[in-house]
């Protein structure tokens, strides 16, 4: 895992540095070998262990790792905003000599600003495209296949190394990963939950951030606790490679690290009564300075790129902070961080205890900070409303729930009244169930969501099934449809499937534009809402003014396909436009949808 951690960080400090410099792409790959150099000598030495010294133990890490990879692979699902992430450096795959684009690449005849800046700064969808691209030749599944495999694979090592940190027993720790994997299983009473994004959507950067946070507290405590040159480092290499997973990072990253500083001077002052002298100071100041790489990162990206933040459709809702709550966390959740502080004053064993208090304190200072209303109203104003809830990820709590019940099981250990020991398990019992019994599964979440099926074939991409299978029926214009900047109309979940099937193409109308057009200046080639009411129009909404939008699309700019829902009256505008011009023609038609294209521009490709 730290292999892995050295290697994604070093392509992302590249990434980063061409990004904000403007520089050809592959400047990058110039600069990753130095670094992956530079930081494997660095970082060789360090005692960050994330695999047991038993053989035993180690054989079952890897077992769990790899299940849990390919459970998160084979899991059926779709995230309706991967084009967002996933176009925005395809070309720079095929092209290395192009900058990376800082526009939103979807959209046609319009230069727009990206959604935000913020996400701009994502490296995670590039790096996967490079793998897919170079050992699959196919730059989604790299994204959608080896990114969630990578995503499962990794977590039950994090949490090995998490709990080894509390300085548990291999044995131990290895009893608290198989829990915290079904934990996680069952963690899907609200759609983002840890459990319910890692699994459902994992190869996504923001969920793939949400699932590895708590490897950012064990290596700060690693760190400051060891005091080798080599385990801050890794801490160092820890936030830049956080840095890469999503621009969420930008608020998310310094917010931890503060925390994380600040609980360590509250316990060594408050709770052993240290004294206050420089190295209280100097070891809070340790954990402090990597977040100082996350906000002159977002700084600079101010200056090179302008407004980062995304005015998404949670602006126009009318969320108070406690929907802001449920919308991470379940009642379930919020029983166990209630809990859990009060439990670690039971603990007794001094190796372990540190620790213990320095998550109980971290904890406590999280819903302080985030959840209490007074401070709050302060961070809505400072984080957009799009993203807030995104900080309740801070807190580690499938770890804060095994840690829970581990505290209960050594104090029914060492408790001899029979009174006492029933009333713990009973305890414990309720605990458990009000989890596993009351909660719901990621299966019973795809459910929810009305996913067409709980599993998919290992290639199969992560797409929606409908859309994907008309697409795909149109292979024998793949030549076509692969055209750079090739422009197309379709109802949206087309759009979606469409554009990471080929990145390379444009399109009138995409999910969520509305925020692109928030944030543009220069005049307009089509208005937001032409570009909507066409949309609408080819999805089978009969109104005048959807109309008259998708007539002016089509008579003013050159489009090259057409894809409309099918119902009477799309059949009846189809049959129309293909009577009285002779510019379309039909190239696939199933019970759901048509596709028309241009016959001039089709022609080219079948000569």
């Amino acid at each position: 895992m730290n292999s892995a951690l050295i290697i994604f960080s070093s392509f992302t400090l590249a990434y980063e540095i061409v990004l904000l410099l403007r520089l050809p792409t592959f400047v990058l790959f110039c600069m990753l070998p130095f670094f992956i150099w530079f930081f494997f000598k660095h970082v060789k030495k360090t005692s960050y262990v994330t695999l047991p010294k038993l053989l035993s133990m180690r054989f079952l890490l890897i077992l769990f790792s790899v299940s849990n990879g390919l459970l998160c692979l084979l899991l059926y699902s779709f995230n309706p905003d991967d084009p967002t992430f996933f176009n925005k450096t395809a070309v720079n795959v095929v092209n290395l000599q192009a900058q990376f684009s800082s526009n939103d690449i979807r959209l046609a005849y319009d230069d727009l600003p990206a959604m935000s800046a913020a996400h701009l700064l994502s490296s995670w969808e590039y790096f996967m495209q490079l793998v897919g691209y170079y050992s699959t030749g196919s730059m989604l599944q790299g994204y959608h296949n080896i990114g969630a495999f990578t995503c499962g694979f990794f977590v039950p090592m994090l949490y090995f190394a998490f709990y080894r940190n509390f300085k548990l027993k291999e044995t131990t720790s290895m009893i608290l990963v198989a829990f915290t994997l079904t934990y996680l299983l069952f963690d899907a009473q609200v759609l983002r939950s840890v459990g319910s994004w890692y699994f459902i959507s994992g190869w996504v950067g923001k969920c793939l951030l949400a699932a590895y946070l708590p490897l950012l507290f064990s290596l700060a405590l690693h760190s400051i606790k060891s005091e080798k040159k080599e385990d801050w480092i890794l801490y160092l290499l820890c936030v830049i490679s956080f840095g890469g997973l999503s621009g969420s990072s930008l608020f998310i990253i310094p917010s931890s690290i503060g925390l994380i500083a600040l609980s360590y001077l509250i316990k060594k002052v408050l709770v052993l009564r240290s004294k206050i002298d420089f190295g209280v100071f100097r070891k809070s100041l340790i954990i402090f300075v990597p977040s100082i790489y996350i906000v002159m990162l977002g700084g600079l990206s101010i200056i090179v790129f302008g407004n980062l933040k995304d005015a998404s459709y949670w602006e126009s809702t009318n969320l108070n902070l406690y929907n802001f709550i449920f919308v991470v966390f379940s009642p379930s959740h919020l029983l166990f961080l209630t809990l859990f502080p009060i439990f670690v004053v039971l603990v007794r064993e001094r190796k372990t205890l540190f620790y213990f208090q320095m998550l109980a304190t971290y904890q406590i200072l999280a819903l302080i900070v985030f959840v209490n209303p007074i401070f709050a109203k302060l961070w809505v104003e400072i984080i957009p409303k799009d993203a807030y809830w995104r900080i309740y990820y801070i807190i580690p709590y499938p770890a804060i729930v095994a840690l829970t019940l581990y505290i209960m099981f050594l104090r029914l250990k060492k408790v001899t009244n029979k009174i006492s020991k029933f009333g713990i398990i009973t305890l414990a019992t309720c605990l458990i169930l009000s989890h596993f019994v009351t909660g719901k599964t990621v299966f019973s979440m795809q459910k929810e969501i009305s996913f067409a099926k709980n599993f998919k074939n290992p290639w199969d991409y992560k797409l929606e099934i409908i859309p994907t299978e008309f697409i795909n029926g149109l292979i024998h214009y793949r030549n076509f449809l692969n055209e750079n900047q090739l422009v197309f109309l379709a109802p949206e979940e087309i759009e979606i499937v469409f554009q990471q099937l080929y990145p390379f193409s444009t399109t009138i109308s995409a999910r969520h534009m509305e925020q692109v057009f928030n944030n543009a200046q220069k005049p307009l080639a089509i208005d937001v809402l032409t570009r909507r009411f066409s949309e609408r129009f080819v999805s089978g909404a009969r109104e005048t003014e959807y109309e008259e939008a998708f007539n002016l699309v089509v008579k003013k700019f050159d489009i090259d396909v057409i894809v409309f829902r099918k119902n009477e009256g799309n059949l009846i505008k189809t049959n129309q436009m293909i009577k009285d011009n002779n510019k379309w023609t039909i190239i696939g038609a199933n019970e759901h949808y048509l596709a028309i294209a241009n016959k001039e521009k089709l022609s080219i490709y079948q000569r």
